[in-house]
């Protein structure tokens, strides 16, 4: 049975739909910032242990630069940790309203069943108080 609010519980899903996908693209690029900085340390030991062998290398330039882009990553990781608790919520948010709509249009559907078993219901008495009403009869008992 169609309602009113159709249009509003597609309209809810579809936001639902977009945040969801924001939420795996904001997961995804959490990922990637996650093994860059996994990927950054590895470096950062790595070179750390060429270094140490070989006290002719300057790596002071190579480590300044590890350092910043380990700062950046970092704060990097924060932003999208922020961004994906954010569309979590917003998540929520859209969840809730989805349901409200869909709670209105369950009630709107059943105040229509309701209305129309009750519509039914007077038709039938209406034809049974237009019958006309038998006679009856009253039963003689036979005595013997």
């Amino acid at each position: 049975m169609k309602t009113p609010y159709d249009t509003a519980v597609r309209i809810a899903e579809r936001r639902l739909d977009k945040v969801r996908a924001a939420i795996g693209k904001a997961v995804d690029e959490l990922g990637q910032l996650e093994r860059a900085q996994d990927g950054a340390e590895a470096a950062l030991r790595r070179e750390c242990l060429l270094a140490a062998g070989d006290h002719r290398l300057t790596t002071e330039f190579f480590f300044t630069r590890a350092r910043d882009r380990r700062v950046r990553l970092a704060a990097d990781r924060e932003t999208a940790h922020a961004r994906l608790e954010q569309l979590r919520q917003e998540a929520v948010a859209c969840y809730g309203e989805r349901q409200a709509v869909e709670t209105a249009a369950a009630r709107h559907r059943e105040e229509a069943e309701r209305s129309l078993a009750a519509a039914e219901q007077a038709a039938i008495d209406d034809l049974s108080a237009a019958r006309r009403p038998r006679r009856r009869v009253p039963r003689t008992r036979a005595t013997a």
